[in-house]
């Protein structure tokens, strides 16, 4: 939305959000994931979306600024194959682009 109704609560960190062109809604940034040996690793998947202005159709996902595939609208979903580290996920197109860092544990 362009304006917000003085009914709803409000929140700065979302308004923030919203007035981006592209922001990764998942995972969070700074999240820690675990990997679990009790899970076959080809089935140990992390899921990242993202919102964006409703005229981009596409976003590419990086991580640690190597492409890793492609998101498409509504919610530029990407299933990733983690391994352990520390990581920087970032999606966007051209110069509109938002970046979150993550752990992965074993």
């Amino acid at each position: 939305p362009e304006s917000y109704s003085p009914l709803c609560p409000s929140d700065v960190t979302e308004k923030r959000a919203v007035s981006q062109p592209v922001v990764i809604t998942r995972p969070a940034e700074n999240a820690s994931f675990l990997l679990d040996p009790l899970i076959p690793d080809e089935s140990e998947l992390i899921v990242f979306e993202a919102r964006a202005d409703v005229a981009i159709k596409t976003l590419t996902w990086f991580v640690d600024e190597v492409k890793v595939g492609q998101g498409t609208a509504p919610d530029f979903r990407y299933k990733w194959k983690p391994r352990a580290g520390s990581f920087v996920i970032r999606t966007g197109t051209g110069a509109m682009k938002s970046t979150v860092h993550i752990e992965v544990r074993k």
